[in-house]
């Protein structure tokens, strides 16, 4: 009772921490750019994503849930990322001069390179020999959510685009079953918007009402791990995550022109989308060989199933004046499967007769384009991705209010190259090209984590 008294303290301190680091960031930190199948956690990044699969960390529940059982004893950790971004503005170049004309203003559009921190914890407790409970947040600094839509005019970074930004709440249960299978079980916590908005003018009157619900939505992740000595295997399945907004309007307009009164009536269906991450399928295993640790594992990612945040006019009258409007069924993106490797090497050394566990970690990771090989849009922007982390950690034991207990202190980088591509959309009947965009760049990342285990 101790321990668990102690563990739920030590909880609470840390997710003040973090409610205070946040409060006191800057204007423009947003939520980190980081990897939706890592999470935050120094070890999974920079191991490439591989070790998600088999091995247990505070932050397993962003990965496979299966891994939670493998924590021995209450354990939990804070991290703090840093993402600076070095990409080209995919401006898109129209060669619609009526389109170009109606272009939103710079300030507008969503700059990409736009310097990002964030914190998350995470918390993994063993109820049992047979149960664990896991439980892993990332918080974005300044705005919970942002709900945008996009039009024709406008071209945006599918991964690391910088309105994306959302909370991510992953919480899991993992089951120990015999033969050395496990099996784990989450819930992805995010929001629904449906609302409705109607507008009406006239010469004389105007009137305007809406009606907008928050619906919670659960989403459902699986895993299993299967460990056989120092050899393990892990699989995952997560459902299709995202936060949906559809306001229907309805806007009728009249208006005196020369005499005559001219009305003008539309309706609007939109689908917003604050965020959004496609099912996933994702194999990974392990092997260890003395103090080394070798990881691979890869995913494949349901991007076809995207649907882009369009807001679409419909109207007899505005049929002359939406001829260049953006449909949704012409952002069309295909499926992608990504590869990850990581290499560990542990070393054991005393300093002041006091026992410290050094480890170093390498990881690479390669992700291909989600844009299909002929496109019709240029709104939404992908090109193929390559990684490079690297990661020191280093555990100690010491005494904490009269226990001993194993701290973690860890730190690392990453970069991220998107392979630099000049994408075009050609017109089917003429041939020409009616869309340009340059994609492409850098990006660095530095994490930090400090961690507990009782």
């Amino acid at each position: 009772m101790k321990k668990f008294t102690l563990t739920v303290l030590t909880a609470i301190v840390f997710i003040f921490t973090l409610f205070l680091v946040l409060s006191f960031a800057p204007e423009k930190c947003l939520a980190a750019l980081h990897d939706p199948m890592v999470g935050p956690g120094l070890e999974a990044n920079s191991l490439g994503g591989a070790s998600s699969y088999t091995r247990g960390t505070t932050f397993s529940a962003f990965g496979n849930p299966a891994t939670i059982i493998l924590a021995k004893a209450p354990q939990i950790s804070l991290s703090f990322d840093y993402y600076e971004p070095n990409l080209d503005s995919p401006a898109l170049i129209n060669t619609n001069t009526l389109a170009q004309r109606q272009t939103p203003s710079a300030t507008e559009q969503s700059d990409p390179n736009v310097s990002t921190r964030s914190v998350g914890v995470g918390l993994v407790f063993p109820l049992s020999k047979y149960f664990a409970f896991g439980l892993s947040a990332y918080l974005p600094s300044n705005t919970l959510a942002r709900i945008f839509t996009l039009s024709g005019n406008d071209s945006y970074y599918l991964s690391f685009n910088p309105r994306t930004q959302k909370p991510e709440i992953f919480s899991a249960l993992a089951l120990k079953l015999p033969y050395g299978f496990s099996v784990g079980a989450g819930l992805f916590y995010s929001l629904e918007v449906a609302g409705n908005v109607q507008i009406a003018i006239t010469q004389n009157d105007a009137e305007a009402r809406m009606l907008v619900d928050l619906i919670p939505v659960y989403t459902p992740y699986l895993g299993v791990l299967y460990n056989y000595n120092d050899l393990s295997f892990g699989t995952l399945y997560r459902a299709e995550q995202s936060s949906k907004a559809k306001v229907d309007v309805d806007v009728n307009f009249e208006l005196n022109l020369n005499s005559n009164l001219a009305t003008i009536p539309f309706e609007s269906s939109s689908q917003l989308v604050a965020f959004y991450d496609p099912a996933t399928y994702g194999f990974g295993g392990s092997y260890h060989l003395g103090d080394w640790g070798f990881y691979a594992g890869g995913e494949h990612r349901l991007w076809s199933h995207y649907r882009a945040p369009i807001i679409g006019l419909e109207g007899k009258d505005l049929q002359t004046l939406t001829g260049s409007a953006l449909k949704p069924e012409v952002i069309k993106l295909k499926n992608t499967t990504s590869l990850r490797a990581g290499i560990e090497r542990e070393l054991e050394f005393l300093l002041f007769n006091q026992s410290f566990l050094l480890t170093t970690t390498l990881g690479f990771e390669q992700h291909p384009s989600a844009l299909p090989d002929k496109l019709q849009s240029l709104a939404i922007v992908d090109t193929a991705k390559s990684a490079l982390g690297l990661g020191l950690n280093l555990d100690c034991k010491a005494k904490l209010l009269g226990q001993e207990h194993s701290f973690k202190f860890g730190m690392g980088g990453k970069w991220i190259l998107l392979h630099e591509q000049k994408l075009e959309v050609i017109d089917n009947s003429s041939g020409q090209i009616t869309q340009t965009a340059h994609v492409g760049g850098s990006i660095f990342a530095f994490i930090g984590e400090f961690g507990v285990q009782y």
